[in-house]
């Protein structure tokens, strides 16, 4: 129970931080963050797959940015 409520709190903070970027970018961490705990919950010993996993998301979006597919 504990581990759901941290997961939560977690979440939300994550999305909050991104209230910067609007709604959409709120929207954007709510789902990547959500994600990201169900993958650390699955592989709880190995923080290396969500630090992976937000590299690859960020370059992503850097490179859809830098080609000019977002704005």
């Amino acid at each position: 129970m504990r581990s759901g409520l941290a997961l939560t709190l977690t979440v939300l903070a994550f999305a909050a931080y991104h209230a910067q970027l609007g709604a959409f970018g709120v929207a954007n961490a709510l789902v990547f963050a959500l994600f990201a705990g169900g993958v650390r919950s699955r592989w709880p010993a190995n923080l290396w797959y969500v630090i992976s996993f937000h590299a690859c998301a960020d370059m992503s979006a850097f490179t859809l940015l830098r080609l000019g597919y977002l704005s």
